[in-house]
């Protein structure tokens, strides 16, 4: 169907509604009446939907970029609880998605085996477990060689002098 309205003009709307402006700014911005701006929504729906969706990704992606630049600055901060949280939204949802990425639709066997062994390790972990995980990437410690005969969280210091 062919717009009655440019689409530049409706795009327009679309970004101004998605940013909360009323009908009647929109009115204003777009030199239509309100009563006007209001029945774009159902006279070009499709159209309208698509735009919106459109804007409404921008928008998250923007406040995304902010929010990452915000996070990571923190991730530096003297606080070692801040850094400690800082890194951990970072870190959570990147390594969630590496090993969606890398893993979901890879053939099992052609993974390198201790890749997966790792990888399955790291999906077993508890949130209190992984929050220690992070905690030692922040202090910058250095992880075990061999992770099977270490537990996370497990370090010498927690152990008894007689090694038991």
């Amino acid at each position: 169907m062919r717009l009655a309205v440019p689409l530049e003009l409706l795009q327009k709307a679309v970004d101004a509604r998605a940013r909360g402006r009323s009908w009647e700014t929109i009115a204003v911005e777009t030199h239509r009446s309100a009563r006007t701006c209001r029945s774009w929504p159902v006279l070009y729906a499709a159209e309208w939907n698509r735009l919106y969706r459109d804007a409404l990704f921008r928008q998250l992606n923007d406040a995304a970029g902010q929010a990452s630049i915000i996070v990571t600055s923190l991730v530096r901060n003297d606080n070692p609880w801040v850094a400690f949280a800082a890194s951990n939204l970072l870190l959570k949802p990147a390594i969630s998605e590496w090993v969606r990425a890398n893993f979901a639709a890879a053939d099992a066997g052609a993974v390198d085996a201790e890749v997966q062994r790792a990888v399955e390790h790291v999906k077993g972990l508890t949130n209190a477990q992984l929050n220690t995980l992070v905690q030692q990437v922040v202090a910058r410690r250095p992880l075990p060689v061999d992770a099977s005969d270490h537990h996370v969280g497990d370090d010498a210091a927690s152990r008894p002098a007689n090694g038991a």
